[in-house]
């Protein structure tokens, strides 16, 4: 985030520079809001969600971000996810 800046306008503005998708404020629901120890340093994480009808096409960065794909819950569950995420999928994915 940066400075003066809230977790939403952060989302947006990432989803903007990172994969190249424009949403607005409305778009986007809080769906994880906490604080979590990462690399010694606690820190608050908000995850939002963006629920899209058809898949978006997204252009990468290929600086921060150098890959973009879209898996189900399922499929990502089987992945390596930073907990707190991995935290929020699990929830989705008993809700289904």
């Amino acid at each position: 985030m940066k400075s003066g800046e809230s977790g939403l306008e952060a989302a947006i503005r990432e989803l903007r520079e990172e994969v190249g998708l424009n949403v607005a404020p409305g778009d986007l629901t809080p769906a994880l809001d906490e604080s979590h120890t990462w690399e010694g340093k606690v820190e608050r994480l908000q995850i939002f969600q963006l629920n899209m009808t058809d898949e978006p096409r997204v252009k990468v960065d290929n600086r921060e971000v150098i890959a973009a794909s879209f898996y189900s819950a399922q499929e990502a569950l089987n992945l390596q996810l930073f907990p707190p995420l991995r935290k929020h999928i699990e929830q989705m994915a008993r809700k289904l």
